[in-house]
C-alpha cells in the first residue's frame, strides 16, 4: 500500500508543475478538471482510502515547497 505522499513524491518536476497548474485552475474556477491530480487521487483511494478531494492541494504544495527549499 502506498501513501499519498509517495504517489506525489514519485512525480517528475514537470508532472508536479502540471498538477500545480491544475490546482491553481481549480482555485480560480472551482472546477478540478480531469488530469494528473484527479488520477493520483483516484489511484490512492482505490487502495481502500477515502481521502477528501478538498485536502489534496496541501499534499502537492508541500512536495513542491520541499523540492524548492531542499534543492531536490
Amino acid at each position: 500500500m502506498k501513501h499519498l505522499e509517495e504517489f506525489i513524491a514519485a512525480l517528475t518536476d514537470k508532472q508536479l508543475k502540471a498538477a500545480y497548474d491544475e490546482l491553481v485552475e481549480w482555485k480560480k474556477t472551482g472546477i478540478l478538471n480531469d488530469g494528473l491530480t484527479r488520477k493520483i487521487h483516484e489511484q490512492y483511494n482505490l487502495q481502500g482510502f477515502d481521502f477528501p478531494l478538498y485536502a489534496l492541494p496541501e499534499k502537492f504544495f508541500f512536495e513542491a515547497a520541499k523540492r524548492y527549499f531542499e534543492g531536490e
